[in-house]
C-alpha cells in the first residue's frame, strides 16, 4: 500500500482519516498525536507506521513516519517524480558542543547542534525540503540509514 495519508487532508479535522488512532492527548502543550499502523510505501521504501499531528482542534497540521534506507540516487529520484526538484538541500557544516555530561558508566558523552549549508545531491545532505503550494515535504537524515520523512502545513509550532 503506499501513503495512506492524501495531502488534501492536510488542514482538515482528524475524523475524516478513518484508521487514525488516538496516542497521546499531550503530545505537546499545543498538539495531538495519532497513529495509523499498517503496509505502507513511500518512494518505494516500505514503512509501517505514520505519526500524525493535530492542534488541540484536531485539525490534522501533518504527519510523519520513518524509512530504512541511504539517501541514494533511486530513492531521490523516486522522490523528485512525486515532488519535483526539491527547494533546498542541506547538509552538516559545523557541529556545535552544547554540553558534556558522564553517563552512568563514567563515559563522557557530548551532545552537540549542526548548523546546515546549503549544497547539492552530491555532497550527501541531510536534510531536503520541498515546499509546495499547501504543504511542505521534508525528508530528513536521522542516522545511518534512518530518515524521516514529515509532510504538512509549512509553519507550524509545537
Amino acid at each position: 500500500m503506499t501513503n495512506p495519508i492524501q495531502i488534501k487532508f492536510i488542514g482538515k479535522d482528524i475524523s475524516l482519516i478513518n484508521n487514525a488512532v488516538l496516542a497521546d492527548v499531550n503530545f505537546s502543550e499545543k498538539s495531538i498525536l495519532y497513529k495509523i499502523k499498517g503496509e505502507f510505501s513511500f518512494a518505494s521504501k516500505p514503512y509501517k507506521e505514520v505519526d500524525l499531528i493535530t492542534d488541540k482542534s484536531k485539525i490534522l497540521q501533518y504527519y510523519s513516519f520513518f524509512i530504512e534506507s541511504e539517501m541514494d540516487r533511486d530513492f531521490f529520484n523516486a522522490i523528485n517524480n512525486e515532488y519535483g526538484t526539491p527547494s533546498v538541500m542541506y547538509k552538516a557544516d559545523e557541529a556545535l558542543v552544547t554540553g558534556v555530561h558522564y553517563g552512568v558508566e563514567g563515559e563522557t558523552i557530548t551532545t552537540s547542534q549542526l548548523t546546515l549549508k546549503e549544497c547539492f545531491f552530491e555532497d550527501n545532505p541531510i536534510q531536503l525540503v520541498w515546499i509546495k503550494e499547501h504543504y511542505r515535504v521534508t525528508v530528513e537524515k536521522i542516522s545511518k540509514g534512518l530518515f524521516k520523512i514529515e509532510i504538512g502545513k509549512e509553519f507550524f509550532l509545537e
